[in-house]
This record gives structure tokens, C-alpha cells and sequence, in this order.
């Protein structure tokens, strides 16, 4: 082992006390192991270790090399008192050598020796240092001299080793490299404090699709990370996760995924919104869709419906619905909740929640009629309505003339919505998945 530190030490005598405050020199000579060559490596060199007792001095060499040499000193000096001028020194490694030394597999790599394995204990950990401030109660501040690379800590494990958060151990989902921001994966019993102590460790992280900290959310979505996927549909029939910060502890299943904003649909609503301070994880699934069960369902042999396949589909808040193109539209919706004292009530369809409603595929106002079709705005308000039939339970019906179901488009899906305003309150009733699906007999073309 390779040491750079080693500490010479002698005894000056003067009638059998030590003699402290003369002036001490040093010469050290160098001696190769494998040859037996010897060379002066210090000569008259300075005391520059304080012992100020008993008539002790030292001499720090910080050049010394273990593995290939030896080393001899002696301590001398020109005072008359002391009953010997030239002194034979001992020597001991210096403290700084063995503790700040460079543990590397080059110099540490005996098998069982402590070196080595104090090496393959330190060799897990990533960084350690001192937390800044502004931590949440789910994300850390690193110090200054953590990496500005986006990602660099994730996965990883982080935990505090010192302070009021002491003890305490949380998995990184996402590192912010500008912010040298950590966002772990459950909100901190005692939120660390700047100056506390930290360590990560490397850990391999868990089985998710995608994890980190949502952008924003609303009722039935969640716009998640900027480095989830870019793909359309990529996330339909898996699971998101709210793992901690707003809304945590909410798992819901995604219906709809649209990769340019990162954005997935989700169901049933959230009972909690997350927000920018959530953070989550997708999980793989396997289970079966809407589509998956209602096929199953339709090809059991026997089945029997005690009512139509449209009223059966409008009493199931979040229901997908099948619209027919060219046929004329009656859909009955029931148990909305309340609409005594209705200001205005909307039935609106869009390829995407974002789209405006001047672009809908369809909108129909209780009180304006047809508003938009197919993505334009309507021409003959009078060929849409919607009629309260039972405004105590919620009861509507929605109809559409069959020259305007004609102008969608064969093979179209999105997402339809009842939105009530009452006086100033805005509240969505229901929504859920739509798509149309073309008519055999072309009668209105």
C-alpha cells in the first residue's frame, strides 16, 4: 500500500530530562527494497511537527512510498547541552495518509483485507454531502456541487445521514439537474433542513413503465414528466400511481394517452387533483379494457338485455359511447343529479379534451341547439337538442338529426362530456369515450 505521509519522531536528553526550544534538522535516507540502494532524500530539513514537550520533535515527509521503499532519519542538532546531537528517529504512518489515501482496486485489492472492502462499500455510493435549502416535503435540495445533468440520481436511493431529517431513507423518481432537485417517491416524515447531511446510493429502481413528478392535472387527467413517451396510446389499460405530494396514495386506470403533451385520461375521476407537486409512477398492467369486456360480454352465448344498449350505456357514468353515422341521434342519459333551476347545460364531443369547442365533432346546447359538427360550427342550430325529461332525478334526452351524424367521420374516437352550468358553478355530469362507427345502408350519404 502506498502511503504519502509518514511522521519521524526523536527525544533530545540533557542530564536525563528532555530539552524542549533548540533548533532541530532533519536528514532522511531513502532505501530500495528490491536493491538495497540507498540515497538521500532530505537533508537539514526543518522540524515542522510541534510535540513542545519532554524534548520531543518530528518531521513530516509526505513523499513516502511503502510498497517500494524504506526510510531512515536522523534528528540533529548543534546544541551543546543535550547529551547526544544526533538522534536516530522512529516513525508511524500519519493519520491524513491512511484516512484521505485514494482507495482505488489497484491499491486495494487483497482479498478479506479491510482496504478492499471498505472500497467495495464506498464504490455504491454515488455522492454525499450537504443539503441546500428549499427542500419540500417530496424533494430534496442537493448542494452546489451536485450534477446540473437532468436524471443523473434516477433511479437512486437518498438518505440522510445527519440533522432533523437524520435517519431517513426515500427512492429518487426524478432529479431536476438545474435545481439539483430530487423527487422522491414518499412525502419525508421530517422535511430535511439546509445543512443536514445526505448520501445516495445506486439502486436499480422498480418495475415502472415511466416515474417522476406530474406537470399539472385536472379532473379525469394528469399531464405527467417531459421525459414520458411521445407516442399516442402509449400508457391505454395501464396504471398511474400517485406516490406522493398532492393526491398521493390515488391509483387510476388509463383510458386515453396523448404523447405531444403528455398527457393521460384517466378513470374513474380523482377524488384528490394532482399537481405539479405530485409525483407518480406508471404500472404495467395487464388488465382488459372497455372494448376487451364488452366484446366478452356480447359474444356469451346465451344473452339477454333488459334494456337498450343505448340506455344501458348512458346510466354508466364514464361509459363508452357508439355513435352511428347517418342515423338520426336520440340518446337518453338519466340520474345526472339535479337540473331544477338549470342555467345552461352542454352535450359536447371532441377528438381531444384540449380542442376547442368551436372545433368539436359535436356540441349541443340546451339553449342554442347544434353548436359545432364535425369539427366547425353548425349551420342549422334546430337540427340538435337537448330535453330535460326529469329535471329532479337528471334525466335528458340528446338528439341529433341524422343529415348531421352523416358529416362525421367513419372510425372517429374521442371524448364526450355533460357540462351543467348552474348560475355561476360549472359542473362536468358524466363523460367518457366515444367513437363512430359507419352505417351498412347508406340512405343519407
Amino acid at each position: 500500500m502506498a502511503d504519502t505521509n509518514i511522521a519521524f519522531y526523536a527525544q533530545f536528553i540533557a542530564s536525563k530530562a528532555g530539552k524542549n526550544g533548540i533548533a532541530v534538522t532533519w536528514d532522511v535516507e531513502r532505501i530500495t527494497r528490491s536493491t538495497g540502494a540507498r540515497s538521500a532524500l532530505v537533508t537539514g530539513g526543518a522540524t515542522n511537527i510541534t510535540v513542545g514537550r519532554r524534548g520531543l520533535y518530528g518531521y513530516l515527509l509526505t513523499t513516502a512510498d511503502l510498497i517500494l521503499y524504506d526510510y531512515v532519519a536522523t534528528a540533529i542538532t548543534a546544541d551543546a547541552t543535550v547529551d547526544q546531537q544526533e538522534v536516530a528517529a522512529v516513525w508511524t504512518k500519519w493519520g491524513m495518509a491512511v484516512w484521505d489515501e485514494p482507495l482505488t482496486a489497484a491499491t486495494h485489492n487483497i482479498a478479506t483485507s479491510s482496504g478492499r472492502r471498505v472500497r467495495q462499500l464506498s464504490d455504491v455510493v454515488i455522492i454525499d454531502g450537504i443539503i441546500g435549502a428549499g427542500s419540500t416535503a417530496n424533494t430534496l435540495i442537493l448542494n452546489g456541487g451536485a450534477s446540473a445533468v437532468d436524471g443523473a440520481y434516477d433511479p437512486a436511493l437518498v438518505y440522510i445521514s445527519s440533522g432533523t431529517g437524520v435517519g431517513q431513507c426515500r427512492n429518487i423518481l426524478e432529479y431536476e439537474g438545474a435545481a439539483r432537485r430530487c423527487w422522491v417517491d414518499r412525502d419525508w416524515k421530517v422535511t430535511p433542513a439546509a445543512g443536514d447531511e445526505y448520501v445516495i446510493l445506486a439502486d436499480a429502481g422498480r418495475e415502472h413503465v415511466n416515474e417522476g413528478h406530474a406537470q399539472s392535472g385536472g379532473l379525469n387527467w394528469i399531464q405527467l414528466n417531459p421525459i414520458a413517451s411521445a407516442n399516442d396510446d402509449a400508457y391505454i389499460g395501464q396504471v398511474v400511481f400517485i406516490r406522493s405530494g398532492t393526491g398521493q396514495d390515488q391509483a387510476r386506470r388509463i383510458t386515453d394517452y396523448i404523447g405531444a403533451t403528455r398527457t393521460a385520461l384517466v378513470y374513474p375521476n380523482w377524488d384528490t387533483i394532482p399537481d405539479a407537486t405530485s409525483t407518480g409512477a406508471i404500472l404495467p398492467t395487464a388488465v382488459m379494457t372497455d372494448d376487451q369486456i364488452g366484446n366478452a360480454v356480447w359474444a356469451h352465448t346465451p344473452r339477454t338485455l333488459t334494456m337498450s344498449l343505448t340506455t344501458l350505456k348512458s346510466i354508466m357514468t364514464g361509459s363508452k359511447l357508439i355513435l352511428w353515422r347517418g342515423d338520426t341521434l336520440s340518446l337518453p342519459m338519466l340520474n345526472l343529479g339535479s337540473l331544477v333551476g338549470a342555467t345552461n347545460l352542454w352535450f359536447t364531443v371532441k377528438k381531444h379534451p384540449a380542442d376547442t369547442d368551436a372545433t368539436a365533432q359535436i356540441q349541443i346546447s340546451l339553449l342554442n341547439g347544434l353548436q359545432a359538427i364535425d369539427g366547425a360550427p353548425a349551420t342549422v342550430p334546430a337540427n340538435g337538442s337537448i330535453v330535460i325529461t326529469n329535471a329532479v332525478t337528471g334525466n335528458i334526452t340528446v338528439n341529433l338529426a341524422a343529415v348531421e351524424t352523416a358529416k362525421l367521420d367513419v372510425d372517429f374516437t374521442g371524448y364526450y362530456d355533460v357540462q351543467l352550468l348552474m348560475g355561476a358553478t360549472v359542473t362536468t355530469l358524466t363523460h367518457g369515450c366515444c367513437s363512430v362507427v359507419g352505417d351498412t345502408t347508406r340512405r343519407i350519404v
